[in-house]
């Protein structure tokens, strides 16, 4: 079977910025869009910072305040408040993005029609349901548990190809106590998983009215957080809650999942994905539990020769390039196996 790994760069031709880009990208929007409940606390993180260009550094001052930083100055309320307001306004950025019709070729389904077969497992860092669209519009992917957890069963047809999300997806959302108001009784805050909520999303995906995540019948209006993992420098895979840390087990139960598919592939494929030293565990799943033997194909620009080196320095043997390749050099299937 073939992992693919993909970061920011394999969604570009979707419209969606690379995270170098993105803290803009949401200031523009939120200044374009007024109705936005939030958008006070990204103009205020704008002013503060003269931009938001540097969104790694910004998040991971709001997260930690150390002493000396813009943010140490804030109270820890208003820091979360901050926060939250990025994470809300991350989907409702990428869903205007999706809104609009993709630009030039749909690169993901061209993967779907030439390159992905049965068995084959995604791994994306990438918040956005550019992918999940193209693989289920060619029969290649459904949602009842193609991300690595089951909606119920008969939701849909069993998916013939994982599309497992590390850092969360735009429609992963943590319904706030089952959508009920009296929690006094309550366990926990998000329940196991996230849920996914919104019929704006099926609808994107190609689903019919009728399908939808058991964990929402009933309720059209709540209380939510959504599950993304934030580009910070020190990243936390679950949520700090009133009961504890919540979501710890979901995140380790997807991770676990892309630690077997690495380890099984014959073949790792990445694409747009700059393995970046802050996601520490990110390069460790790919660079310790990665099957030794597998052929290592990397599309990722200007740092496809670094990761390509980090690799052969810790002895995978069949490690190619095509130069700076990106996306669409792997789909014109340029034979790389005298490359070296």
């Amino acid at each position: 079977m073939v992992a693919f790994v993909f970061g920011a760069g394999a969604s570009l031709h979707a419209g969606y910025p690379l995270t170098a880009h993105l803290g803009n990208h949401l200031h523009d929007w939120a200044r374009q869009n007024d109705a936005f409940m939030w958008r006070g606390y990204l103009e205020e993180l704008f002013e503060q910072y003269g931009g938001l260009a540097d969104l790694e550094r910004i998040l991971t001052e709001l997260y930690e305040r150390p002493v000396g930083s813009r943010a140490a100055a804030f109270s820890k309320m208003h820091c979360g408040n901050s926060i939250g307001g990025l994470k809300v306004a991350i989907p409702e950025f990428f869903h205007g993005v999706h809104g609009n019709p993709i630009r030039g070729r749909d690169l993901y389904r061209e993967l779907a029609r030439s390159k992905i077969r049965d068995g084959d497992a995604i791994l994306t860092f990438n918040y956005d349901l550019a992918c999940e669209r193209a693989l289920k519009t060619e029969g290649a992917w459904e949602i009842g548990d193609g991300y690595g957890f089951s909606l119920g069963v008969g939701i849909t047809p069993p998916s013939k190809t994982k599309i497992l999300k590390l850092h969360g997806s735009a429609n992963w959302l943590g319904i706030l106590f089952d959508g009920n108001m009296g929690f006094s009784q309550a366990s926990n805050v998000y329940g196991p998983r996230p849920c996914l909520f919104g019929e704006r999303d099926f609808t994107y995906l190609g689903y019919s009215r009728d399908v939808r995540d058991p964990l929402c019948k009933g309720i059209s209006r709540t209380g939510a957080d959504p599950a993304l993992i934030l580009p910070t420098l020190h990243k936390n895979f679950f949520h700090q809650t009133t009961f504890g840390r919540e979501w710890e087990p979901f995140w380790n139960y997807i991770w676990e999942q892309a630690q077997q598919s690495l380890g099984s592939a014959e073949k790792i494929v990445i694409i747009g994905y700059s393995m970046p030293n802050a996601d520490e565990r990110a390069r460790e799943l790919l660079l310790k539990h990665s099957n030794p033997n597998a052929e290592i194909l990397v599309f990722s620009g200007s740092r496809t020769g670094a990761i390509c080196e980090d690799f052969r320095k810790i002895g995978f043997q069949t490690v190619n390039s095509f130069g700076d390749g990106y996306f669409e050099d792997y789909l014109r299937g340029v034979d790389l196996s005298a490359l070296g």
